[in-house]
């Protein structure tokens, strides 16, 4: 099979001109081959158009058969399945990647042994204080992450404690993904950090701290309302219940107890 350096996987549901303006910047990348796997996950196909106009036999299009109705673990599993990259790249269609720093991260997850690549996120918002609240948390999640923490350190952090990171902030290894099946479409929400804590957790990673994706905050009423956090309240309970079984009670409890730790710490 001919390979390319990098996927770049989009699941997208009715957004053109956010989708037009993700792939657009994704054109941008100079050093890397690569490929872009559009996967649509509206009944009407909005995004077929967007893709053909840019007439780059590298963006393709795909439109899923079933809407998976808010699910994208489903469309990035079926993406990756027929990506022919080393490294994949999960793009959400709402952010716009750093093409320039994005080849430097890809570079290092490329020359180590480890599994994933963590860098960080560029917030940006129409409104300042959601900006800045975002631009903060990030802040905090590159001090901790240039401190290299051990991996079982980052992997409770993801379970018990504050992100590190997001979905379009990782690069993993094609290989990686395979071994740990991919997404798991079972959890609602936050089923990117569950999927990759259980990569980081087997396959290790490596910090780039150079932000690789612009992230846009535009849904604050989401994260405010009690039947959304309830929701991902259910998926942590959902993926840290995964964890004990696969891995042990004891393990478990000692990660957890470490974990609120140094919370309590400041670490």
């Amino acid at each position: 099979m001919m390979q390319t350096d990098l996927s770049i996987i989009i699941p997208t549901y009715r957004r053109p001109e956010l989708l037009r303006e993700a792939i657009a910047i994704c054109l941008e990348i100079r050093k890397l081959s690569f490929e872009v796997l559009v996967v649509d996950d509206c009944p009407d196909g909005s995004a077929r158009q967007v893709v053909a106009s840019f007439g780059d036999q590298r963006v393709h299009y795909r439109k899923r058969e079933i809407p998976t109705g808010g699910r994208p673990a489903f469309n990035r599993n079926e993406a990756a399945a027929e990506a022919i990259g080393r490294i994949f790249y999960f793009l959400d269609d709402d952010d716009r990647m750093i093409a320039a720093h994005i080849e430097a991260a890809w570079a290092r997850l490329d020359q180590s042994h480890r599994g994933v690549v963590i860098s960080l996120a560029r917030p940006f918002s129409t409104k300042p204080e959601l900006e800045l609240h975002e631009t903060q948390l990030f802040k905090a999640a590159g001090s901790f992450l240039s401190k290299s923490p051990f991996t079982l350190t980052v992997v409770g952090r993801l379970v018990f404690g504050s992100t590190v990171l997001v979905c379009s902030s990782c690069m993993v290894k094609r290989e990686a993904f395979a071994a740990c099946n991919g997404f798991d479409p079972n959890i609602e929400l936050c089923e990117d950090l569950e999927f990759y804590f259980r990569v980081i957790r087997r396959f290790g990673y490596v910090f780039s701290p150079e932000p690789i994706v612009e992230r846009r905050i535009g849904q604050p009423a989401l994260m405010l309302n009690n039947a959304h956090n309830e929701r991902v309240a259910s998926s942590y309970r959902m993926f840290q219940s995964k964890y004990r079984l696969e891995h042990g009670r004891f393990e478990f409890l000692a990660l957890k107890i470490w974990t609120r730790a140094r919370a309590l710490l400041g670490l």
